[in-house]
């Protein structure tokens, strides 16, 4: 599962900033302002951006999953975006 976090190029590593989410696709990879985001305000962009996805934590970074689309969300700002919400589940609630 996180191979394709694990082959991304050192240069987009380099760019993670807590001021952004960097959303992962297989064919691109986009980026959104998030500057001062509160972990709730993460929480609403990710629901309204990615609907039903999975939460765990890669590289000391939050990272949502979303199967369908088959996107990772990552949230540098935080390791651990864990607030009870109707859409995220853990990789360990499988």
């Amino acid at each position: 599962m996180y191979t394709r976090l694990e082959e991304l190029p050192e240069y987009i590593k380099k760019a993670f900033s807590a001021d952004f989410v960097f959303l992962i696709y297989p064919e691109k990879i986009q980026h959104f302002p998030a500057r001062n985001y509160s972990k709730q305000q993460f929480i609403n962009e990710l629901d309204q951006r990615l609907g039903k996805y999975e939460l765990f934590t890669w590289d000391n970074m939050a990272v949502a999953y979303q199967k369908k689309m088959d996107c990772y969300a990552i949230i540098p700002k935080f390791s651990d975006l864990t607030i009870e919400t109707s859409n995220q589940t853990s990789l360990s609630d499988e």
